[in-house]
């Protein structure tokens, strides 16, 4: 899966994300700085363009359409709620 692609394809402390996921985190936090590492070749997916979260500001945000109150502290306790 492509979760795995990204993080096999990663470097040390560093959170990798598909084109897919950089659209979705932007969504929900507009304020996180991403950086594009290009079109990278990813076994079994082709070629992909991803990108390198670089920072995530401290930022509340309360999602109204499943009742989710989503808190977004640090890179580390980031994560994308569906």
């Amino acid at each position: 899966n492509t979760s795995s692609r990204m993080e096999s394809n990663s470097k040390k402390n560093k959170i990798h994300l598909s084109d897919a996921a950089a659209e979705l985190l932007m969504v929900q936090a507009p304020n996180a700085s991403l950086n594009c590492r290009g079109v990278v070749p990813i076994k079994g997916k082709g070629d992909m363009t991803t990108y390198w979260l670089e920072d995530l500001p401290t930022q509340s945000c309360e999602c109204d359409s499943d009742n989710i109150n989503l808190r977004l502290n640090t890179k580390q306790e980031a994560f994308v709620a569906l």
